[in-house]
């Protein structure tokens, strides 16, 4: 009886230990399988964890909600630690090295799982998209009614709007601005210096002129215009533009 006791607690023992060999390889082992729906992130390669931190889940890809967490700012303990990600969404995953969408970019395709290589450890935020080409623009961000701009290029960084003139922008804007969008009804128009004074070569009916971006359009500076506004104005027309 007593070598069967010692038997059957040797084997007992020994099924408890193989019990959480068995509970525990599959944690490890399966990686991303415990993200069923969503975005989830990761603090190591492969789905795992190497900081002790618990899987982030982003469960929605509504554009009104947290702006798609562009940004991890409240999220800081995910700041600079995202190493893999599984997509489980019909969506392209875009992840960029600065928060409001700004720096570099690695977008991930949909129903799909990997470690990143470009930002391994290094992203700040991401937003989801249609196509990977949505990756590289954030012109979306800005509001309807409203003239807005930005300190990267294809509508990315951090963004101001307005629907009012400006006689002159803030240190943070003054000479920053490299891309723009207007979603208002009228043609704005940008001057080199306050008070809507200085201008460029640009010519409407003879005369020199203003930056103008009408209404509907959005555009990267080329290399005359950026990095150079420092007040703008609403105008019907180009042609009221001019100076």
């Amino acid at each position: 009886m007593k070598i069967n006791v010692l038997r059957g607690s040797l084997v007992t023992g020994v099924l408890a230990v193989l019990g959480s060999l068995l509970f525990a390889i599959p944690a490890n082992a399966a990686g991303y399988d415990d993200c069923t729906e969503g975005l989830c992130l990761y603090s190591a390669a492969d789905g795992g964890s190497a900081t002790g931190l618990p899987v982030e889940k982003f469960t929605t890809t509504d554009p009104n909600a947290e702006w798609y967490a562009a940004s991890y700012s409240t999220r800081k303990h995910w700041d600079d630690k995202t190493v893999s990600v599984s997509n489980r969404t019909n969506q392209w995953v875009c992840f960029y090295a600065d928060d409001r969408l700004g720096g570099a970019v690695e977008a991930v395709a949909p129903k799909s799982q990997r470690n990143l290589v470009d930002l391994k450890g290094k992203v700040s935020g991401h937003k989801f998209a249609p196509s990977q080409g949505m990756c590289f623009t954030g012109y979306e961000r800005c509001p309807v009614d409203m003239l807005c701009f930005f300190q990267e290029p294809s509508g990315r960084g951090p963004m101001f709007s307005t629907n009012t003139l400006r006689t002159s922008y803030t240190a943070s804007w003054s000479d920053k601005i490299r891309s723009v969008r207007n979603r208002t009804a009228t043609t704005a128009c940008f001057y080199k210096d306050p008070d809507f004074k200085g201008v460029w070569d640009t010519m409407y009916d003879g005369k020199a002129s203003s930056f103008g971006v009408i209404s509907g359009d959005s555009t990267t500076l080329s290399r005359d215009f950026d990095l150079s506004f420092d007040s703008h104005k609403f105008a019907d027309t180009l042609e009221g533009c001019a100076v």
